[in-house]
């Protein structure tokens, strides 16, 4: 409060003096440091900003003469405007952010010609006035000795607002807003700050000049900066961002600087050959976000050619520019012409080459020699031969001598040592080879059939390698010639030791092992052998089902004799080997029909003696038991009878129990005391002649032997008491029940008709008896049937709830608490209340009385619950009270005279004014 005080008193200072004069430097902080020696006004802070005039484009234009380098904050288009001396300039901005925080009060100056305005939170210097700006030092760059990071001045030299961060000064960018300066005059209003005490400029609220000094405001990081609640045109220097920002009433933006439009332009391409496309790239300086491009060929624009980027195919000598118009405000040389790029363009040559062999069919083992004509190889051409597609090593001249085999294929690769170049490199056409192998001759020879029998006509065939097309043949048996025999086959019948070979004479050209003499074939011719065969049955006669195994023993079968079963005259499928088992019926017969393997034979192929069956039928054995009765109770005998199937004249038995053999029981019944769970079989021993399945077990039986239960019964009611007319569910509760108990419910002491299951709904009154009586489905019981307890029911009324309520005082005045009391009807003795106000529980309140300080219009109403079992209504809403609340007038009167002065004996009429007298007030 002191310190709000104490910046009031110092505006009102300021203000009552109307020209203020400070020399030197002044600072204006909250951590008393001294100004720099570079600012004639220091003000710094880490939450704050500076606030300049803020004046309407309507009142800026009405300064009279304002001075060079001038300043204001334009509440209409919301951007900072300076005076250049001749026009208005307004300077370009960007968005930065539109965070805002908090800020604290106190720590900054204010100067206004408003006596009573104090800073604003946000602002260490909170200059203000609707016809007046704030003037900078107007001075040059060169004439301030080590400036501080943002310190600003008005450049006189070139008329533009400058900033000044590590080394470098950034000329602020404006634009005309094409409004000339006022004319006329006004009074002096306002503080300077200057080396000579001169008066501040007419036009200015804050006049800081100097020759060799700037201005410092706030220095904020964007931290500091997010954190404040700023008004519009709050101006402060961002540490980070190295420049000034101000607040336009919604977000951030920063003052933009004057840098000069530029482009380059390059291509990765040097010499090119006619008619390769270059692409021309542009490197832009300053060119705003949409900068606008002409690409211009032999100093003539390019239709079209209006990207950062241009392609085309140029011309030897072509001369290539780029003409970039920037879109920023903030530029300067716009529109930019780029350097020039002067293309070398080389013509094209069609490399071709062809190749020629001294010949293209040849014999093999013969050298050929290829020879390469080239067109436009240059001066220092490669030449590249290949064999089958690779590469041949070394082969690297215009010739190529190699022995080819046949479907050789050669080419030659030419490239040219032309600089620019189609076709390069370049294939040859194509040389297919044509070589004729030298084919060596031989024959063989092979005979229709060897070794062969007696008598047998054999035919011998010859069969040539590279015979030609007519080749002649020469026959020899026993090394001497057949008349006659010069054909590729030779036929005649041998006798045993003949030898056989043939001469074959090629019609080839080029052949080699030619008269060609065949292989021997010596000839072997056997003698003819009988052949038989007999078969025997493992057993016969046999029984139903038996596998019989038949054997055949063969005379002259040879190495491998080939069999054939037959069963009844038909032949048995893959029943092929000297035995064949199988499972006969009676009367089947069996032969086997033999095939020698032998080459030389007579009977061949032989038939067996036959083997006729006798085959006995099969009796199955079977055996079934059963039980006189099961279940049991505990300690109850039972006999156990078999019946036998197939059992023969004196069949034999064995019992068993639990799989045990039990001694002695080897009749065809038995006969015991059974335990829980006991399992009883019994073996069967036939004594038929062929039984099947001897000796046969019986089926098993698994005794189920019941314990005695003790039977009985209880019930329970889904609720007891009740209300008149609520149904009531009973449950019985079984022991020793069964599987399928029988259930009868009475209602005092009479059945209930068709009330037989577990569960019994109905509507009591008051005094009823209910029990139930079980019959257990159980097997062996004890107490069955059993009568479970009683239940007699209580049954109560309805009983009707409400509640009304009142207000200790209705209306009231402001302020006054007043209780309100609920009166329950059938409320019970532990009744709930809940109390509303305007329709809203209010917390806590749930007594019978609620006490508080109502305002006008509050509605209150309570919610009671009623605390009896059976209520008609619950919970039930009382009436609503709606409060008058009037509010407390202040009173007072004034009084006022006909006259005054007046002259001694003249008479003077008093008149009171009363407020808030009401209608009839006392005087």
């Amino acid at each position: 409060m002191k310190k709000s005080l104490l910046l009031t008193y110092i505006t009102l200072l300021i203000l009552g003096c109307m020209t203020f004069e400070l020399s030197a430097q002044v600072g204006i902080n909250n951590s008393n440091s001294k100004a720099s020696s570079a600012a004639m006004l220091d003000i710094s802070s880490t939450d704050k900003g500076l606030l300049i005039p803020r004046i309407s484009t309507f009142a800026r234009n009405n300064i009279p003469s304002p001075a060079t380098g001038l300043i204001i904050y334009n509440t209409t288009s919301n951007l900072f405007n300076y005076y250049n001396g001749e026009a208005w300039y307004q300077i370009d901005t960007a968005f930065v952010s539109d965070i805002k925080g908090t800020n604290s009060a106190g720590g900054g100056v204010s100067i206004s010609a408003n006596q009573n305005k104090l800073p604003d939170n946000s602002a260490m210097l909170d200059a203000s006035d609707p016809t007046r700006g704030v003037l900078i030092p107007r001075t040059t760059t060169t004439s301030i000795n080590i400036p501080e990071n943002g310190l600003i001045i008005y450049d006189i030299s070139d008329s533009l607002l400058k900033y000044h961060f590590d080394g470098v000064w950034f000329p602020v960018c404006a634009a005309s807003t094409g409004v000339q300066a006022g004319s006329g005059s006004q009074n002096p209003l306002g503080v300077a700050i200057n080396a000579v005490g001169a008066n501040p400029h007419q036009s200015a609220i804050l006049d800081v000049s100097s020759t060799e000094k700037g201005v410092l405001i706030p220095r904020l990081t964007s931290a500091n900066r997010n954190a404040m609640l700023p008004v519009p045109g709050l101006t402060i220097f961002n540490t980070d961002t190295k420049s000034i920002e101000y607040y336009n009433g919604t977000h951030w933006l920063k003052m933009n600087v004057m840098v000069p439009a530029g482009i380059t332009i390059s291509t990765n391409s040097g010499a090119i050959c006619a008619g390769t496309t270059v692409t021309f790239t542009s490197s832009v300086t300053n060119g705003g976000y949409t900068p606008a491009y002409q690409w211009i060929v032999n100093d003539s624009p390019i239709t079209g050619a209006t990207n950062a980027s241009f392609s085309y195919a140029p011309a030897n000598n072509a001369s290539i520019t780029c003409q970039m118009t920037s879109s920023s405000d903030c530029a300067t040389g716009n529109p930019a012409i780029s350097n020039t790029i002067i293309m070398t363009v080389d013509p094209v040559f069609l490399v071709q080459i062809s190749i020629e062999a001294t010949a293209s069919q040849i014999c093999a083992g013969t050298y050929v020699t290829f020879t390469a004509t080239p067109v436009n190889e240059g001066t220092d051409p490669i030449y590249q031969w290949t064999l089958n597609g690779n590469e041949v090593p070394g082969a690297t001249s215009t010739t190529y001598t190699f022995m080819p085999e046949n479907g050789d294929t050669i080419q030659c690769t030419l490239i040219s040592s032309e600089t620019c170049t189609t076709g390069n490199p370049a294939v040859s056409n194509l040389v297919i080879m044509v070589v004729n192998q030298n084919l060596p001759v031989s024959v063989t020879i092979a005979a229709s059939a060897n070794p062969v029998c007696a008598n047998t006509l054999v035919q011998f065939t010859a069969t040539p390698v590279n015979g030609g097309t007519t080749p002649q043949y020469q026959w020899h048996v026993n090394g001497f010639a057949i008349t006659g025999a010069t054909n590729g086959t030779y036929s005649y019948v041998p006798t045993n030791g003949n030898v056989v070979h043939c001469y074959l004479n090629s019609s080839e050209t080029c052949i080699t092992g030619n008269f060609a003499k065949s292989n021997n074939v010596t000839m072997t011719v056997d003698s003819l052998l009988p052949v038989s065969v007999v078969v025997a049955a493992s057993a016969n006669p046999v029984c139903a089902g038996t596998s019989v195994t038949f054997t055949a023993t063969p005379a002259n079968g040879g190495t491998t004799p080939a069999y054939q079963w037959k069963v009844n005259g038909s032949a048995v499928n893959g029943a092929t080997n000297a035995t064949y088992s199988f499972v006969p019926t009676t009367g089947n017969t069996i032969l086997c029909v033999l095939t020698s393997s032998v080459i030389c034979t007579t009977g061949n192929t032989a038939t067996s003696n036959t083997v006729t069956m006798t085959v006995n039928p099969n009796l199955p054995v079977t055996v079934t038991i059963g039980a006189s009765a099961n279940p049991v109770c505990v300690g109850t005998t039972v006999t156990f009878t078999s019946t036998t199937t197939n059992g023969g004249d004196t069949p034999a038995f064995q019992w068993k129990v639990n799989g045990a053999v039990q001694a002695g029981a080897t009749n065809y019944t038995y006969s015991y005391v059974p335990t829980n769970g006991n399992t009883i079989s019994c073996i069967v021993t036939s004594s038929a002649i062929c039984p099947t399945g001897n000796p046969a077990e019986s089926n098993t039986i698994t005794m189920t032997v019941n314990d005695y239960f003790n039977v009985s019964v209880g019930i329970a009611a889904s609720a007891n008491p009740v209300c008149a007319g609520a149904s009531v569910t009973f449950t019985a509760t079984p022991v020793n029940g069964g599987a399928n108990p029988a259930y009868q419910w009475k209602v005092n002491g009479s059945n209930v008709s068709g009330a037989t299951n577990s569960t019994y709904s109905y509507v009591p009154v008051h005094g009823n008896t209910i029990l139930c009586v079980l019959t257990s489905g159980l097997p062996c019981t004890n107490g069955s049937p059993a009568t479970s307890n009683s239940i007699t029911m209580t049954v109560h009324d309805y009983f009707s709830v409400s509640v009304g309520i009142a207000a200790s005082a209705n209306p009231v005045c402001a302020g006054a608490s007043v209780t309100y009391t609920a009166t329950p009807v059938n409320g019970g003795t532990t009744p709930a209340y809940q109390w509303k106000v305007n329709g809203n529980n209010v917390s806590g309140a749930t007594n019978s009385t609620y006490s508080y300080v109502p305002t006008h219009g509050n509605t209150i109403a309570c919610i009671l619950t009623s605390s009896l079992p059976c209520t008609n209504g619950s919970p039930a809403t009382s009436n609503t009270i709606t409060m008058t609340v009037n509010n407390y007038f202040s009173v007072s009167v004034g009084i006022a005279a006909s006259a005054n002065p007046v002259c001694a004996g003249a008479s003077v009429t008093y008149t009171a004014t009363p407020v808030n007298g009401g209608t009839a007030p006392a005087r």
